[in-house]
């Protein structure tokens, strides 16, 4: 199922003691398809005012807080897409962090 995660999905994924956060896929298919991994985000719903946070309906998501994970070891399902206009920010984002 890594191979079909595209870039703007979103995930519940499983963090363990029944708990899941929601997340969204910022790497390309062919980084998920190669590495079997993906690179992604937390969206959370309390907003903390900082730069690096774009909104997605009534939830954040942390740009600044990208993380490598091997999702063929946890349980996760697409629960949704954000609108490309949120993946551009998230990038945008980004490129002000390692730019």
């Amino acid at each position: 199922m890594v191979n079909t995660l595209i870039p703007g999905s979103v995930i519940d994924m499983d963090i363990g003691n029944n708990r899941w956060m929601k997340c969204l896929i910022i790497s390309r298919l062919e980084y998920n398809r190669t590495f079997k991994l993906v690179l992604l985000t937390p969206i959370v719903h309390k907003r903390t005012s900082s730069a690096f946070e774009i909104t997605f309906g009534d939830m954040v998501v942390l740009a600044d807080q990208v993380r490598s994970i091997d999702l063929a070891n946890r349980g996760f399902r697409v629960v949704n897409k954000v609108p490309q206009n949120v993946l551009e920010g998230v990038r945008r984002v980004l490129r002000r962090i390692i730019d």
